[in-house]
């Protein structure tokens, strides 16, 4: 009987939850070239990570559909450094979206409501201070794992830490609000 099921099988059968995560590998040898200050590093601009992921909800009865994504990619290298100057480095973030969107007149008329970068947080690039006089504790056990797996480093050496590394700059985008309108003759 239909009655008999719960509501939440109802309330689940309209919700839609995706992600998707790449693991990146790419390496640049740069053994045996003068001024080039290491013998290898990741490919300009390549993050080691890409991830994906949101949940959709679509109400049927109210034609009211809700989104909330998010996607977040890792540190990566912006300018190519060389012995005398280190790389630049953008610090990984965070992006959060949210959209409500309400049709009217049988799907005729929709508007829509967006919120982008909820969190707001900086973007900052940075070089990384190895001759700071700072005693940095080695990362062991799950998180030296995790970060081998997901950055393909254990110890994240090219990790923003923010009491010793260089910012070269900062820059807030903050939130962005939108208020779209469509109607279809």
């Amino acid at each position: 009987r239909r009655d008999s099921v719960p509501h939440f099988s109802s309330w689940a059968e309209h919700l839609t939850i995706f992600t998707n995560l790449a693991i990146i590998r790419s390496q640049v040898d740069l053994e045996g070239l003068v001024g080039a200050g290491g013998v290898s590093r990741p490919l300009q601009g390549q993050s080691p990570y890409v991830l994906n992921a949101g949940a959709m909800y679509m109400d049927p009865v109210t034609d009211l559909t809700a989104t909330l994504s998010l996607n977040r990619v890792g540190n990566r290298v912006f300018v190519v450094g060389n012995v005398n100057e280190p790389d630049i480095w953008e610090k990984s973030r965070t992006f959060f979206d949210l959209q409500l969107a309400k049709s009217f007149y049988k799907g005729n008329l929709e508007i829509k409501f967006n919120i982008q970068n909820l969190f707001a947080q900086d973007q900052i690039f940075y070089q990384n201070d190895f001759n700071a006089a700072v005693s940095v504790n080695e990362i062991t056990g799950l998180e030296a794992l995790t970060n081998k797996l997901i950055l393909g480093d254990s110890q994240n050496k090219n990790g923003y830490q923010e009491a010793h590394d260089n910012v070269i700059w900062q820059t807030n985008f903050g939130r962005v609000f939108s208020l779209a309108a469509s109607y279809k003759f």
